[in-house]
């Protein structure tokens, strides 16, 4: 009995719960570049204004208004690539009629993958669930050389993870009194 109350005193102390240390697992979300170019659609430049700077000298020939008139309204469609890197690609693709850019469109590619960094943090255990302690009832059926043995038995598993257990032998009218630790292998 003596040994009994010394072993629970032990475990019934207060003592503060160590903090539940948090992991925090990273995962890499890559999102690969563009496939296919994709247009972007901006506004044409303002209305040029011109300025004359005198060094215009004008020439009279003979003018075929017919092929003015046609070129005037014509549509030119125009193509620039500005960048065609591994980074990027980058076309630009102007219409113009008019002596104006009637319209505008930039198409671009991202050929760049993209990496975004997420931290996940595991949910932390819920406090219904962690129990102080754990108590299990059940059967003790033995047998020595001499006689055989059956009783009840009660096991005590306590928060610092410890066991006690309590035997009961009806036959032979005897008491067992056991301790167990835990035994904590590496993975």
């Amino acid at each position: 009995m003596l040994l009994l109350l010394l072993f629970l005193q032990r475990e019934c102390h207060r003592c503060p719960d160590p903090e539940p240390e948090i992991v925090y697992k990273t995962k890499k979300v890559t999102i690969p570049g563009d496939s296919v170019p994709y247009e972007v659609e901006v506004p044409g430049p303002p209305v040029p204004v011109y300025r004359d700077t005198g060094s215009t000298q004008w020439k009279y020939h003979q003018v075929d208004t017919m092929a003015i008139l046609s070129d005037y309204f014509a549509t030119f469609f125009y193509a620039d690539t500005i960048s065609d890197d591994t980074s990027m690609v980058c076309i630009i693709n102007d219409w113009i009629t008019e002596n104006k850019i009637k319209r505008r469109a930039i198409k671009f590619m991202n050929l760049r993958p993209i990496v975004y960094k997420t931290i996940v943090t595991p949910v932390e255990e819920n406090e219904a669930e962690r129990q102080r302690f754990k108590m299990f009832l059940g059967p003790t059926i033995g047998r020595s050389p001499e006689e055989f043995g059956i009783g009840p038995s009660v096991m005590v598993i306590t928060s610092r993870e410890n066991a006690y257990a309590l035997d009961y032998d009806m036959i032979n009218k005897d008491i067992y009194l056991k301790y167990y630790w835990k035994i904590k292998l590496k993975k």
